[in-house]
């Protein structure tokens, strides 16, 4: 299910994504609400993960990635650019637009990106 919109080359990485589709504050009896999922490809401005759940197009959300070599975290901010259903009808396929933003590990994940890249 290519996603042929993006101009960078993609990786094909199964990351551990965590999503934070809903934020917990003082005297919130719901909490926070994550959502766990795998990457299926990246690049330096965009993820391609496999959800469980569908997620509304538009939507800004924080996560975490969990690189696996080297192992660390790092936390972005992204948006919801397409949902779509997967193959086999067992959850669905999200684009991920990753922001510039203050705050955020953005320029350690352009870097992880580049060096996976140049060891292709």
């Amino acid at each position: 299910m290519p996603d042929n919109s993006r101009q960078e080359t993609r990786l094909p990485q199964a990351q551990t994504i965590f999503i934070e589709v809903r934020s917990s504050y003082p005297g919130d009896s719901g909490g926070c609400r994550l959502l766990v999922c795998n990457s299926v490809d990246v690049s330096a401005n965009g993820i391609r993960a496999r959800i469980d759940d569908g997620l509304p197009i538009g939507a800004i959300y924080p996560l975490c990635v969990e690189i696996h070599e080297p192992a660390e975290r790092l936390f972005l901010v992204a948006e919801v650019k397409w949902v779509r259903p997967a193959e086999d009808n067992d959850g669905y396929y999200v684009g991920l637009a990753v922001f510039e933003s203050d705050d955020t590990d953005i320029e350690r994940w352009k870097r992880h990106i580049a060096d996976q890249l140049s060891r292709q």
